[in-house]
């Protein structure tokens, strides 16, 4: 603080200006730690390193992000009064922070949150906790709007076109990267189908699987194999892809995406 105060004099800036910089800088500082620390999952932390004097709006979202954390019941009232008084980003985020606290309002806090400040993962969430395949579609199409072309939003919007029974709607959002895709191609695959083009759909997933073999011939991979296996059960060939599942188990046993498809062809 001396080393700051001398400079002021020096420059002859206002000593109460320099303090008050050095105290926007410490609480600056104090954010970003206790944002660091809600990361982490250590919201008590999170509050210690907090300015007791700071009442900015971005403190007082933090504060709330820490009482969701810890279950505490002064989360609504904070959110609450970030979402009445704070910038949108600030808003949209104390809107996806009362979705986690309060579910049976999730909807319809995340929907606002994509309408104030879309992003693919806001969108995503959204669509999941949609009440109809219709509002899905329609989360997915404005985010895709305002954020332009993606392969994770493109192939959401394509399974929100096919949900409302729209599937040569899908077809335009698969083409470019997200086209080139396991998943991309085998929704184009199944796009297809349903349009009544089921000869067009094998077609696709025979030549996504001799696609998968010539690169699995290059470099073995878990996750190749496990493209492979979601390409065998596209084409009804449930056995070898359970072959294929059993194999992958055994090279990578973590790979939960591998154990939740096999068991998916488990009988119940």
């Amino acid at each position: 603080m001396l080393v700051l105060l001398l400079s002021a004099a020096l420059g002859h800036a206002p000593v109460h200006e320099t303090l008050s910089r050095l105290d926007n800088t410490e609480l600056g500082d104090a954010r970003r730690s206790a944002h660091l620390h809600l990361h982490q999952g250590q919201p008590e932390a999170a509050l210690a390193v907090l300015h007791p004097t700071d009442d900015s709006t971005q403190a007082l979202l933090l504060r709330a992000e820490a009482a969701v954390q810890l279950g505490r019941i002064e989360a609504h009232g904070q959110l609450a009064e970030v979402i009445r008084v704070g910038e949108p980003a600030d808003q949209a985020r104390a809107l996806e922070l009362r979705a986690d606290f309060d579910p049976t309002r999730a909807w319809h806090d995340v929907a606002h949150a994509v309408l104030l400040v879309p992003t693919a993962e806001r969108a995503l969430r959204a669509a999941a906790l949609s009440p109809s395949p219709a509002a899905a579609l329609a989360m997915l199409a404005h985010a895709r709007g305002e954020l332009g072309a993606s392969v994770v939003l493109d192939q959401a919007l394509a399974k929100a076109w096919i949900d409302v029974g729209e599937p040569l709607r899908a077809l335009p959002m698969l083409e470019g990267p997200t086209g080139q895709t396991t998943e991309g191609r085998l929704l184009q695959a199944h796009a297809l189908d349903l349009a009544g083009q089921p000869h067009e759909g094998r077609a696709l997933r025979s030549e996504l699987l001799a696609d998968l073999d010539r690169r699995l011939q290059a470099r073995d991979s878990p996750l190749l194999h496990l493209s492979r296996a979601r390409c065998l059960l596209a084409l009804d060939r449930p056995q070898d892809a359970r072959a294929v599942l059993d194999h992958v188990i055994q090279v990578a046993p973590d790979l939960a995406a591998a154990r939740a498809l096999l068991a998916s062809l488990e009988p119940v």
